[in-house]
This record gives structure tokens, C-alpha cells and sequence, in this order.
């Protein structure tokens, strides 16, 4: 889990604010006006309640750790009423969990908010909404959605939504949909989505997405899309795809008019391998 869930603020009137938007501390403060300069007898305390184990997240109170920050400098009014401030702060995160968490088979619907997505659950989400996906979750995202995708997750991104996948995570990416994948991550893209691609990472690109590609990442592209590769990354060229690439990679073209970039009229740009390109229209770069 990137972002700590769960995060909230209590303040010296023993009041808890917590958010359904963020889980970042600095965002609770700038809601609330207060500045984080005092140290000691500061008239607030950040709180943490976080999972023993993200693999197996639940909403059992057993199954979570309480942690204070800065817990050397608690301020007298902290300490005088360590009970009712933990309650307090234990109810905001019931509530939250309810709201923000989905687990096992649940499906979450939601608009402008954060939702931390667990096991084989389904979140569908828009507006400026972030979703943290992990497990066999699925997520549905609109808008200007930003999504990071870890484990065997799988996205499917409209508009401009945004992912990050990590693992072994599927993303679907529609219109202008931007994804950075990773690791061994798949991505397929359509319309005029556009990808970055590192690790073992695989892209399928159609319509007129556009991809990078790095390290052994893999490429399958048609339509009018384009690619760039780098490293070791093999890329496979159909229809008027357009392909400029370096280093070590590998072009394989299976069209007449698919188009390679490059700095030679042999289309070769240092090490870089094209297959067939009898059948290339070279563009001098």
C-alpha cells in the first residue's frame, strides 16, 4: 500500500478530521488551516491505523495497527486523554473503512474520492478520483481518475484517467488515458492513450495510442499508433504504425507502409535490428 491508509488528525479540542479524498496528513492540514511548525504542545497529533498484513486486509479492528507520530513530544492534552483520543480516533476509522475500503467480492461506486481496493473486490470511480488496486481487484476508472494497480489487479481507464501498474497488473486504457507499467504489468491501448513501458512489461497498442518503451519491455502496435523503444524492447509493427528505436531493440514489421525512425537510411540507430525491412518506408530523422 502506497499511501497510508488510515490517516486522520486530532486536534486539542479532541475532535478527529479525516477525509474521504486523501490520506496524506499535510492535505488534513491545509483543510484545516493549521501549520505544522510546533513541536512540542502542538495543538494537534497526527494518527496512523494501518494493516498488520495488506495481503489480508480486513475490517476487524484485531487486524490493524494504531501508531501515533512523533510519539516522544505527545503534548500534555494528548496524554491526559490517551483514552478517549484512541476511541475517537478508532470510530473515524470505522467509518472510514466502510466508505474508502473495498474487500473480498464488494463493489464501490464513487466520484472525487480515494478508495484502497483489496482481494477480488470492484471499484468504479470518476471525477478526480484515486484508487489504490492490489489483489485481483478490479477497477473502472473515469475522468481525470488516478489509479496505481499493484499485484494481479486489472484497470480499465476512460478519459484521462491515469495508472501506474506494478506486478503482474492489466490495464485497459481507452481515449486519452496516460499508464506507466512496469515489471511485468500488461498494457492494451486504444484511441489516443499513451504508455510507458519498463521491465518486462507488455503493450498491445491500437488507434493512435502512443507508447515508450524500455528494458525488455514488449510491444505489439497497429492502427496509426506510435512507438518508441529503448534498451532491449522488441516491438511488432502493424498497419501505418510508426516506430522509432535505439539501443538494442528489435522491430518487426508486418505491413507495407509501417514506418521505422531512425538515424540512418538503413534504418539501423546503433544497435537497433529491423526485420524485413525490404518492405519499409524509411523516415531519416
Amino acid at each position: 500500500m502506497c499511501c497510508q491508509y488510515f490517516s486522520c488528525i486530532i486536534t486539542k479540542d479532541l475532535k478527529v478530521h479525516w477525509s474521504k479524498r486523501t490520506m496524506a496528513h499535510e492535505d488534513l492540514l491545509a483543510e484545516l488551516r493549521l501549520e505544522d511548525k510546533k513541536l512540542e504542545e502542538r495543538d494537534f497529533v497526527k494518527i496512523e491505523i494501518s494493516p498488520k498484513d495488506v495481503k489480508k486486509v480486513s475490517r476487524n479492528r484485531d487486524d490493524w495497527t494504531f501508531k501515533v507520530d512523533e510519539e516522544r513530544t505527545l503534548p500534555n492534552w494528548y496524554d491526559e486523554n490517551v483514552v478517549k483520543c484512541q476511541g475517537a480516533c478508532w470510530k473515524a476509522w470505522e467509518e472510514s473503512v466502510q466508505v474508502n475500503l473495498a474487500i473480498d467480492k464488494e463493489e464501490k461506486h464513487g466520484k472525487d474520492q480515494l478508495f484502497f481496493a483489496y482481494d477480488s473486490s470492484t471499484v468504479r470511480t470518476s471525477g478526480s478520483s484515486t484508487v489504490e488496486a492490489s489483489g485481483s481487484a478490479t477497477v473502472i476508472a473515469y475522468g481525470s481518475a488516478k489509479v496505481k494497480a499493484y499485484d494481479s489487479a486489472t484497470v480499465q481507464a476512460y478519459g484521462s484517467a491515469t495508472v501506474q501498474a506494478y506486478g503482474s497488473a492489466t490495464v485497459i486504457a481507452y481515449d486519452s488515458a496516460k499508464v506507466q507499467a512496469y515489471d511485468s504489468a500488461t498494457v492494451i491501448a486504444y484511441d489516443s492513450a499513451t504508455v510507458q513501458a519498463s521491465g518486462s512489461a507488455t503493450v498491445i497498442a491500437y488507434g493512435s495510442a502512443k507508447v515508450k518503451a524500455y528494458d525488455s519491455s514488449t510491444v505489439r502496435t497497429s492502427g496509426s499508433s506510435t512507438v518508441e523503444a529503448y534498451g532491449s524492447a522488441t516491438v511488432i509493427a502493424y498497419d501505418s504504425a510508426k516506430v522509432q528505436a535505439s539501443g538494442s531493440a528489435t522491430v518487426e514489421l508486418k505491413s507495407d507502409c509501417a514506418t521505422v525512425l531512425c538515424h540512418s537510411k538503413i534504418f539501423v540507430t546503433e544497435k537497433a535490428t529491423v526485420v524485413r525491412a525490404s518492405v519499409v518506408k524509411a523516415a531519416e530523422v
